[in-house]
C-alpha cells in the first residue's frame, strides 16, 4: 500500500506537470504568440524557434546549440522577429557640456542612418534619450534605435565603431578611467645604520 501511495504521488506530480506544459502550449499556438523561424527570448534560452508542439519548443541559439524548452515552465515570452530595439550609450568626460553632447550625438545618429552596413537594418533615424546617469568622472548619455527583427547587434557593432572614430577625431572626450598611483619608497633610518656598524 505504501509504494502505491509513492506511486501514485508520483504519477499523479508528473501528470500535473504534462498538464500545465499541454494548457500553456495551447495559448501559445492560439493566441499566435511565435512560431517557426521566429526569433524569441523565453527567459531560458534566446534563439531561432525550430519546432513547436503542444508540450514543447525546440529552439536554436546563436552558438548553435538546441534547446528544448516546455510551455509550462516559460514564464514570459519576447518575440524579436516584428522588430528589435538598439539602445546605444555614449560615456563621455564630466568635463563636456550638455549642449555640446546634445549635438554630438544627433550627428552620430545621422552617421548611424547613412552608414551603409547599419542604415538598411534600421527602421527610422535614431532619436537621442538624453542623459540616463552621472558619475563621478563621466556621463552616460543613450540613444535608441529600432531595428529590423534581430539586427540589434549588427547595429550595436556599427555604432561603436563611430564612436571610437569621434574620441579619435576629439568630437568626444573620454572620462579619464586611469587609476591613481602613489609610489611609497622605504629607507632605513641613518641611525640604525650606525648603531649597526657600531654593534659589528
Amino acid at each position: 500500500m505504501a509504494t502505491a501511495t509513492v506511486v501514485g504521488g508520483a504519477v499523479a506530480f508528473g501528470a500535473q506537470q504534462l498538464v500545465r506544459d499541454l494548457i500553456s502550449g495551447f495559448f501559445v499556438l492560439a493566441e499566435d504568440q511565435y512560431g517557426v523561424g521566429d526569433q524569441v527570448d523565453v527567459g531560458h534560452a534566446t534563439g531561432v524557434v525550430e519546432r513547436i508542439t503542444l508540450r514543447s519548443v525546440r529552439m536554436r541559439d546563436g552558438h548553435g546549440g538546441v534547446w528544448h524548452v516546455p510551455h509550462g515552465g516559460v514564464l514570459r515570452v519576447a518575440n524579436l522577429s516584428k522588430a528589435s530595439l538598439a539602445l546605444l550609450d555614449i560615456e563621455v568626460s564630466r568635463s563636456m557640456s550638455l549642449a555640446e553632447l546634445d549635438q554630438q550625438a544627433h550627428r552620430l545618429c545621422a552617421a548611424l542612418a547613412a552608414h551603409p552596413l547599419a542604415g538598411p537594418k534600421l527602421i527610422g533615424v535614431p532619436t537621442p534619450v538624453g542623459l540616463v546617469d552621472v558619475h563621478d568622472d563621466r556621463l552616460v548619455y543613450r540613444l535608441s534605435a529600432s531595428t529590423e527583427a534581430g539586427q540589434q547587434d549588427g547595429v550595436r557593432r556599427t555604432w561603436r565603431g563611430l564612436v571610437v572614430l569621434a574620441f579619435e577625431a576629439g568630437d568626444l572626450v573620454a572620462p579619464n578611467s586611469a587609476p591613481t598611483t602613489t609610489l611609497v619608497q622605504l629607507q632605513r633610518p641613518e641611525s640604525s645604520e650606525a648603531e649597526t656598524t657600531d654593534g659589528e
